[in-house]
């Protein structure tokens, strides 16, 4: 027992519990480890104080020098309570991190335990004035005014209120030769534009890892430089890719976030669990950014009548377009057998988010696309990765999450120079179903008629992300992007149609406002998604026909059909003619991208080859990040004479 807790005791130092921990110790044990580490870059002479109105706290962490180490304290205490009881815990703190270390040594005297403790006379806030407040104050009147100070005995530590900090960095994900290494980050009072990062290296081998425990990082709050013993600075930017030469070395990222004015706040240093790895040689979006490997032309051009001589209609800059279902890390029970995985051809390593996410971070910029639909991203994974990412490359997202509380959704990123967002109508499908909705009775009147499909459709968690954009070329062209995720299983095609129904209600429905706002404009209709349907389905013909009939075979034998008409239809413009998913015994195209008669195609890129795709049995693999492929074309927008 006493070997075992030792084991995890230096390996949790070493930030590398991996062979001792299950996941969930190790973490737990990772994020603490990052609050460590945050802690160390505190100033020595200064106490943070972060006043967080929502909770009514206040949090306050200083350095203190316990038997010549500093030590970081944090305090959680009340805004409403009182100085004296907040300076009272302060004092108990320390005295029992001195007692601790007292009773490590032998033959301590009365008189030595009585000079190291502190007295609560040790303890007070001054004000600017050099005169101490009164214990009677609150800790919201004695703390949140920065110009006063803390002391303790002789030393002082001027207060600092609410300055910039990091709240969450963290390595998460696996570091590999050539693919990007981007932090998981999170920050207070500053923004990730006003945060500078700094990457360090240093030989995995040349000392022992129990060392990595003294890491001490020393910053120049001037020249915003740092140093950190035995690392290498390697790059200054937010994201990392390693090279060859960084090959089993270990990697250590640096934050410095700031205000307005360029003053650093708290710092904080995260140590990646992982040594750099040479990764996978091939990867299955290889050929496709080679496509991708520049922006799509700015040219714009006319469509002439048979005598070329007046013009029908002209077209505007093309834009490149990506669908993707990039797989949501939360419906991956990793901890389960291995029977049990969904994929259980796949090695649980090449499923872990730490695998595919350094994948994600090179293929998705990587296709120069000005429009991205995506559908299974994670509430987190989008908000303190995907966003701050992919604005680095010119790209903003708006995000919508699924109904019933589950932690995924869509997002829709777009190129800021091409487009100007303009609002959202957005809805949870399941809400139609709830009060009174007049204009989509074309559907709900038969669906509601239906209790079965009704109890089926009420716990449907699906949500339609209808964005709306302005052409930043032109003044009444417009754009409407719906990206969609529909219903998945296999027995339910019934479900989808009902879904697939309302979403073209609720699309007619927006556009009819939308023109009521912009009468002359002239807008261009994209319906994206992971629709769940292959090609011979009824979802497929309902959006291009308009309508089904009630014996159309997908109605089943789960519900009685009916005849179901919408008010719009749309064509094709993706290939239908290669799958998007691929597992061991099944293979389809399952998404779809569908657009108005103001959208021309000029170009869809083609799939990756079966033998690819099917290398590693099915998707994802150790080549591929998720189970769906990226569907990808060009188009452009015509603009009526």
């Amino acid at each position: 027992m006493f070997r075992l807790l030792f084991k995890v005791r230096f390996h949790f130092q070493c930030i590398n519990v991996r062979c001792y921990c299950t996941p969930e110790v190790n973490r737990k044990l990772t994020l603490r480890w990052s609050r460590r580490m945050s802690e160390n870059l505190a100033e020595l002479s200064k106490l943070y104080v972060f006043h967080d109105k929502a909770e009514n706290v206040l949090r306050l962490l200083f350095k203190y020098p316990v038997n010549g180490k500093q030590q970081c304290l944090l305090f959680m205490r009340p805004t409403d309570a009182l100085l004296m009881e907040t300076l009272e815990r302060v004092k108990l703190k320390i005295n029992c991190a001195e007692m601790k270390w007292l009773a490590k040594t032998s033959r301590v005297n009365d008189e030595q335990l009585n000079n190291s403790l502190l007295a609560l006379d040790d303890v007070m806030v001054n004000n600017a004035a050099g005169m101490p407040l009164d214990l009677g104050l609150t800790n919201e009147a004695a703390f949140v005014i920065s110009g006063r100070s803390l002391w303790i005995r002789n030393q002082r530590y001027d207060i600092v209120v609410d300055v910039p900090h990091v709240q969450k960095l963290r390595l998460s994900s696996r570091l590999f030769v050539g693919l990007p290494l981007f932090p998981s980050l999170s920050v207070a009072n500053t923004t990730f534009d006003r945060c500078k990062f700094l990457w360090f290296v240093r030989d995995a081998s040349s000392e022992p890892l129990k060392a990595l425990k003294h890491l001490h990082v020393t910053i120049d709050h001037e020249t915003l430089r740092c140093d950190i013993p035995r690392f290498t600075l390697r790059c200054e930017e937010p994201v990392f890719v390693p090279s060859a030469e960084d090959i089993g070395k270990r990697v250590c990222i640096v934050c410095l976030p700031m205000n307005e004015n360029g003053s650093v706040g708290l710092a904080c240093a995260q140590l990646a669990t992982d040594v750099v790895e040479s990764g996978p040689r091939t990867l299955i979006f290889d050929e496709r950014l080679k496509l991708c490997s520049s922006p799509c032309k700015d040219d714009s051009y006319a469509l002439y009548g048979k005598d070329n001589d007046h013009m029908i209609t002209s077209c505007s800059s093309r834009y490149r377009f990506v669908s993707y279902n990039i797989l949501a890390d939360l419906y991956l029970d990793l901890k389960t057998d291995s029977d049990s995985l969904f994929f259980k051809y796949c090695p649980v390593e090449f499923q872990h988010f730490s695998y595919r996410m350094p994948l994600l971070l090179k293929e998705l910029p990587g296709y120069n696309a000005d429009i991205y639909c995506l559908q299974e991203v994670g509430q987190g994974t989008y908000f303190d990765v995907l966003e701050p990412y992919l604005r680095l490359f010119g790209l903003k997202g708006t995000f919508v999450k699924k109904g019933a509380d589950i932690g995924e959704g869509l997002v829709t990123f777009y190129n800021e120079q091409k487009f100007s967002f303009l609002y959202s109508d957005n809805i949870v499908l399941a809400d139609l179903l709830i009060g009174e909705h007049p204009e989509y009775s074309a559907v709900l009147t038969p669906l509601l008629s239906k209790k079965d499909d009704v109890e089926v459709m009420k716990l449907r968690p699906q949500v339609l992300q209808m964005s709306f954009f302005k052409l930043c070329n032109s003044e009444k062209q417009f754009f409407c992007i719906v990206n969609v995720h529909l219903h998945s299983k296999a027995q339910h095609p019934h479900v989808r149609i009902w879904q697939t129904a309302l979403s073209l209600v609720h699309m007619n429905r927006g556009l009819e406002c939308f023109k009521r706002k912009y009468p002359e404009g002239n807008v261009a209709l994209i319906f994206a998604g992971d629709m769940n349907s292959p090609l011979d389905s009824a979802v497929h013909r309902l959006i291009k026909n308009g309508a089904i009939s009630s014996d159309d075979i997908d109605w089943g034998t789960t519900s009685s059909g009916c005849d179901l008409r919408v008010p719009m239809c749309l064509h094709c413009i993706s290939d239908t003619g290669s799958f998007t998913n691929i597992t061991e015994n099944f293979s389809a195209c399952l998404d779809y991208i569908y657009a108005n008669e103001n959208v021309q195609v000029d170009r869809t890129l083609p799939s990756p080859s079966l033998e690819l795709a099917t290398r590693y049995v099915g998707l994802p693999s150790q080549i591929a990040p998720s189970d769906h492929l990226p569907l990808i074309c060009e188009i452009s927008i015509k603009r009526s004479s």
